[in-house]
């Protein structure tokens, strides 16, 4: 598995390299996390153009917060599968 650092979630990511994160690590957190805060990016077109900040700001969300929350998402996947 790649190095942790390349696996970490920062604001300036684009929502659809985030969206492909979460599927490359089959980790349905992440996409949960974003829904909760809602953010149902899933669906949406321009997530191939919009940073996370971007869309934090337009939707009145912390963007710090929830960059550790899904950071936390993947952390959470990584022990689950180093415990394997």
């Amino acid at each position: 598995m790649k190095s942790r650092e390349k696996l970490k979630i920062t604001k300036e990511m684009k929502i659809s390299e985030i969206l492909e994160l979460a599927e490359k690590l089959k980790n349905k957190k992440i996409i949960e996390t974003l829904e909760k805060n809602g953010l149902f990016c899933v669906h949406c077109p321009y997530a191939r153009f919009e940073t996370l900040e971007d869309v934090s700001k337009v939707y009145g969300i912390n963007v710090e917060k929830l960059v550790s929350m899904l950071n936390k998402a993947i952390k959470n996947k990584e022990r689950c599968i180093q415990k394997k």
